[in-house]
């Protein structure tokens, strides 16, 4: 590990693929793997291949970042709980950083970026940011919605629209389902999925401006629990 970088290791659990992230020598390294039910299974050892790359213990890192989804209940669950058990073990705080965010920072282009992953139950997570290289402004916070409704929250002007950049894997796997307005003004991406290392380039901005949190208070992002919950508030007034 380079000392002008912090010490952090990086873990995404929030989709089909299961990857583990951490700076070694200056460059990022990281583990990855993808398949039904496997995060249980690899995520551990990619932690301790990755450590026994870097010739560092545990207790050396300075914080765990984990994706917090909005994703997958079991592969947030397991992330979110390794991490955990991690920080408590290394005695080091967590980080939260924010999926979309992560799969927004792999836009190949500085521009604004609607990251958007698929939900599952015919529905997509998505949200908007600012990419300036290595950094993000979040312009429109996650958010789930069916396909055909996603248009309700674009704005009415589609001049800009070129100027965005798509970026996920619901695009793909709803296309058909979108609304016309989003299929004239785009092309539909190649899917891509967050990754531990993007988790880990956001998270170390986070550290160098103290967004630490304490393991016991770290919890992931539901996005689609908070909507029912919104739903249910709303209803009771």
């Amino acid at each position: 590990m380079n000392n002008s970088y912090p010490a952090i290791l990086a873990i995404e659990t929030s989709t089909q693929a299961c990857s583990v992230a951490l700076r070694i020598n200056g460059e990022i390294v990281y583990a990855e793997e993808a398949g039904q039910n496997v995060h249980s299974q690899v995520v551990l050892s990619q932690v301790q291949s990755l450590l026994n790359k870097a010739g560092k213990p545990l207790s050396a890192l300075d914080a765990i970042a984990v994706g917090n989804g909005p994703g997958s209940f079991t592969g947030l669950r397991i992330g979110v709980g390794v991490g955990q058990g991690l920080a408590f073990g290394s005695k080091a705080p967590m980080i939260a950083i924010c999926s979309l965010a992560a799969l927004a920072l792999s836009s190949p282009i500085d521009a604004e970026v609607i990251a958007a992953s698929d939900a599952r139950m015919g529905e997509m997570y998505w949200a908007r940011y600012r990419k300036q290289g290595s950094e993000l402004i979040e312009l429109s916070a996650p958010a789930v919605c069916a396909p055909q409704d996603f248009a309700r929250d674009m704005p009415g002007d589609t001049s800009g629209h070129l100027n965005r950049q798509l970026v996920g894997n619901a695009w793909q796997t709803y296309w058909a389902h979108l609304p016309e307005l989003v299929r004239t003004h785009f092309v539909c991406p190649e899917p891509v999925l967050p990754s531990a290392a993007m988790v880990l380039t956001l998270a170390e901005s986070e550290f160098i401006q103290g967004n630490v949190i304490d393991a016991k208070r770290f919890e992931p992002l539901y996005v689609r629990n908070n909507v029912a919950k919104k739903k249910a508030e709303q209803g009771a007034n």
